[in-house]
């Protein structure tokens, strides 16, 4: 089965963000080394805590991965990218960039298959 149906039929069952972060990761470690999985789950980390914590709409139980759908996050990541990891967070250039890496193929793979179809107008 090509990797697009199979992250199809995974995406079919992810309703909050949490979900979608633990779909990411249980993807990755059939593909990646333990020590990869083990940073990608480091990076999730600081977005989960981010967006748990730093969000106005989070709760006092910071439960707003929990609550969450997928597409909520999109609205949170501009923050998270330009001013967590860029300004609060203690990273080293390496650093910094494999949270975009992260970041970027967690958007890519999983929450483009996640939103519905955006029409592209003909020219």
């Amino acid at each position: 089965m090509p990797r697009t149906a199979e992250l199809n039929k995974g995406c079919s069952t992810v309703t909050t963000i949490e979900e979608a972060f633990s779909a990411f990761l249980q993807d990755l470690r059939s593909e990646l080394p333990t020590s990869a999985v083990a940073n990608t789950e480091t990076v999730l980390d600081m977005l989960r805590h981010h967006l748990n914590t730093c969000d106005t709409q989070a709760d006092e139980n910071a439960n707003f991965c929990v609550q969450s759908q997928p597409a909520d996050l999109i609205r949170h990541l501009d923050r998270f990218l330009r001013y967590c990891v860029m300004r609060e967070l203690v990273l080293s250039f390496d650093q910094q960039e494999f949270v975009f890496f992260v970041t970027y193929d967690f958007c890519g793979v999983f929450l483009c298959l996640t939103l519905p179809a955006i029409p592209i107008p003909s020219a």
